[in-house]
C-alpha cells in the first residue's frame, strides 16, 4: 500500500502471548517490478462494458479496508496542529467513560487501571454487547469515528485496469484519458488494444460507484486523554489510553510524526 514521508504505514498487531508487547506488522508498499501497490476495493470485468479483455476496472485505496488490516490498528491521517489522528481498527472498540488518562508513565497507567478498575470491568461485562466492529458503520458510529463510503470516493485517480493479480495494467487521468502501465509486462496485443481502446470513463465511475455504495472503512478519532476498550483480532480484550499525538525533532528534513499508545489487557 502506499507509503507516507510523514508517518510509518505499518500496523499494530496486539499480542496474543502475554511475554510480548505486539507486533509492528508490515503492510506490503513497495517492490520494484510493479512500484507503489494499492489495495483493490472492487472491480468490474472489461466484459461489462462491452471490452473483449481478461482484465477488471478497479476501484483503488491507499490503504486496506478496515477487515483487511494486517494487524489490529493502522494510522489513517494524523494531524499535528490538532494533535489527532484517524485511525483504522479491525477489531471492535468503543470509548470508556473514565476520566482522560493525561500522563507518559508506565506505572502511572498501572494506577490509573486500578483506581478504574471497578468502572473499566463492569464497562468490560457491560458494554462486550456495544462493542462495535471497526468503531461502528454507516448508522452507527462510536463519538469521534467517521464513516466513509467508497462510493464517495470514486475518481479518476482511484480507478485503475487491473489483471486478475491486481496488477496496475494502466490509469486514467483527471480528464478520464487512458495510458499503459510501463512498469509491468504482459501482452503487446492486449497493450495495443487497451491503448486504442475507446474508453467510456463516466460508464465505468457510475459503475464502480453504484457496486461501492454499501462499502466503507471507518476511522476513529485519537486524542491524548483517550480512553478505549478494544477487542483485538485475537478475541482478547485491553484497555487502550492515548500518551501523544506529536512530531519527533527531525535532524534531518522530513520530519516524523508518531502517535503514541499504552495499553494493557483486562
Amino acid at each position: 500500500y502506499k507509503p507516507v514521508n510523514e508517518y510509518c504505514v505499518q500496523s499494530f498487531k496486539f499480542p496474543s502471548d502475554l511475554n510480548k508487547t505486539g507486533d509492528l506488522v508490515n503492510e506490503k508498499t513497495y517492490n520494484s517490478e510493479e512500484g507503489i501497490n494499492y489495495f483493490v476495493i472492487d472491480k468490474i470485468p472489461l466484459s461489462a462494458f462491452g471490452i473483449n479483455l481478461p482484465y477488471y476496472a478497479a476501484l483503488i485505496d491507499k490503504f486496506p479496508p478496515n477487515d483487511k488490516l494486517k494487524g489490529d490498528l493502522l494510522i489513517d491521517s494524523l494531524d499535528v496542529n490538532s494533535r489527532r489522528a484517524f485511525v483504522r481498527a479491525r477489531g471492535s472498540i468503543t470509548r470508556v467513560n473514565v476520566p482522560p488518562f493525561l500522563s507518559e508513565g508506565s506505572a502511572d497507567f498501572c494506577d490509573f487501571i486500578e483506581a478504574n478498575g471497578l468502572a473499566l470491568k463492569n464497562a468490560q461485562l457491560n458494554m462486550r454487547a456495544e462493542l462495535l466492529a471497526f468503531g461502528g458503520d454507516a448508522k452507527n458510529l462510536i463519538p469521534g469515528a467517521k464513516y466513509v463510503s467508497y462510493s464517495s470516493l470514486v475518481s479518476a485517480a482511484r480507478i485503475r485496469i487491473v489483471n486478475s493479480r491486481n496488477q496496475t495494467l494502466g490509469v486514467f487521468d483527471s480528464q478520464g484519458n487512458f495510458s499503459v502501465n510501463p512498469n509491468v509486462v504482459f501482452s503487446p496485443e492486449a497493450k495495443k488494444k487497451l491503448s486504442e481502446q475507446n474508453w467510456d470513463f463516466p460508464k465505468i465511475a457510475f459503475a464502480l460507484s453504484a457496486k461501492t455504495q454499501n462499502k466503507g472503512y471507518v476511522s476513529i478519532s485519537f486524542r491524548a486523554g483517550d480512553v478505549f476498550l478494544y477487542r483485538a483480532a485475537n478475541m482478547m480484550d485491553f484497555v487502550i489510553a492515548v500518551v501523544n499525538v506529536d512530531e519527533r525533532d527531525a535532524p534531518l528534513k522530513a520530519a516524523k510524526k508518531r502517535l503514541s499508545i499504552i495499553f494493557n489487557r483486562l
